[in-house]
């Protein structure tokens, strides 16, 4: 039925809107209150807003709320107290304010469990650098990823994983791989860069740019420090300082070599990982199309000018090729492969260390 009113008429118009999909996430709400780690666009305040629709938000994120508070921290806990028994209180990017967090301990050993908190944070840099109050024993960690297998269901493809990640903003995206492409360059142009301006956390953006690319070409690879230094024209102990920034704003971790025993001296490199394959990709100065970095990767391997997409498969899903993006299940693979090799080795060096003979329990 039309609408009309001083003058104007609304006559049979139509409006289609085309809902983004909300994945189902496997984290469960703790009973306690939390700290919830995760890089940013994950999904921490998206699947906050879904478990707990009725809890009191602080998004520090807002400068006006920010700047309120860091005028008046005291009033966090006042109005913390004007709420209800049994309530959660959401304090979105605690980083950002890490004096807040007397503030919760404060309340937590007046009140015990009146009040319930959800503490997100994108990076725990200025949270060590500060000595921020961590809660100890007070409250619980838990850590936020991009979308899993099981989250994803159906829509999981190996693909289009290895080359557009697992971002929920890029897999809601409906526009193809050229609109997903386009989303993971503002990710890495704009919120990893943001992070690292907000915190102060480098001098000159445009070394750490060079150094993000190189880095990101050596992902899942033995990591070799002086090399990477060098290709990026910078110097050593900044490189390792660039290393520790991305551990702390939670866009990496290492994996430490493996060995079979304690040793006195290391001999062995660790790896590092990105946590996100698409954003790898993107980092290391490709796209997320069909014919992005992945493919082209294969080509520079396999020293063919033709695109080879079976080849494409094979150098993706080989992280000791190191070219494309990997995956924890494959990684997991290589190292139950290495392990296998090195215990058989170990074996047969006990074996002959005892004169050719085999141990009773190996026949």
């Amino acid at each position: 039925m039309p609408w009309s009113g001083r003058g104007l008429a609304l006559t049979g118009s139509r409006f289609t809107v085309d809902l983004l999909p909300m994945y189902p996430r496997d984290l469960v709400l703790p009973d306690r209150s939390f700290f919830l780690f995760g890089p940013r666009g994950t999904g921490k305040t998206t699947w906050l807003r879904a478990v707990l629709p009725d809890a009191h938000w602080i998004d520090l994120l807002s400068n006006r709320q920010l700047v309120r508070l860091t005028r008046e921290p005291d009033r966090f806990g006042e109005e913390v107290e004007a709420l209800a028994a049994g309530q959660w209180i959401v304090v979105d990017d605690v980083q950002r304010l890490p004096k807040l967090l007397d503030q919760v301990q404060q309340l937590l050993v007046r009140h015990a469990r009146r009040w319930r908190f959800a503490l997100t944070a994108s990076s725990t840099r200025r949270l060590k650098r500060e000595q921020a109050n961590l809660l100890a024993g007070r409250v619980v960690n838990r850590r936020f990823f991009p979308l899993t297998a099981s989250e994803l269901g159906t829509d999981f493809h190996v693909e289009t994983v290895l080359r557009s990640g697992c971002l929920p903003a890029v897999h809601a995206e409906t526009g193809g791989d050229t609109a997903r492409a386009d989303i993971l360059e503002a990710y890495a142009e704009n919120s990893l860069t943001q992070e690292i301006r907000q915190e102060a956390l480098v001098k000159r953006l445009d070394s750490f740019t060079r150094f993000l690319e190189v880095a990101a070409l050596a992902n899942a690879r033995v990591t070799n420090v002086s090399a990477i230094a060098r290709d990026a024209a910078v110097a050593r102990p900044t490189v390792q300082g660039y290393f520790e920034i991305l551990v702390d704003t939670l866009v990496g971790v290492w994996l430490p070599a493996w060995r079979p025993r304690a040793k006195i001296k290391e001999l062995a490199h660790p790896k590092f990982y990105f946590f996100d394959p698409g954003t790898v990709g993107t980092l290391g100065g490709g796209s997320a199309s069909a014919d992005g970095p992945s493919v082209q990767r294969c080509i520079d391997v396999s020293g063919s000018q033709r695109p080879d997409r079976a080849a494409a498969r094979r150098a993706l899903l080989a992280p000791v090729v190191g070219r494309g993006p990997t995956t924890p299940y494959a990684a997991g693979f290589v190292i139950w492969l290495a392990t296998i090799l090195v215990q058989g080795l170990w074996q047969r060096f006990d074996s002959l260390s005892r004169g050719g003979h085999t141990p009773p329990n190996a026949a």
